[in-house]
């Protein structure tokens, strides 16, 4: 798991993407949407549609894969 990347997804459809630089950190807010196994991602400031499928290894631990890369993030 990335300790350097979170992820808060909001009730309303926001989905704010953290990345700590160290010295900083990089906050992207984006709008979020499901389709089935996808999570649907659009960054207003730069519109574009992202799909990302995604799914669970447990009830707390998500699984992105985008492309052939995989993410794990632990709920905290």
């Amino acid at each position: 798991m990335d300790k350097n990347v979170m992820m808060e997804f909001m009730e309303d459809g926001r989905l704010i993407y953290t990345v700590d630089l160290g010295h900083m950190h990089q906050i992207m807010n984006l709008s979020f949407q499901v389709d089935g196994d996808r999570i649907v991602t659009d960054q207003p400031s730069s519109p574009r549609l992202d799909q990302t499928r995604f799914s669970f290894e447990t009830p707390d631990r998500l699984v992105l894969q985008h492309d052939a890369q995989r993410s794990w993030f632990q709920r905290i």
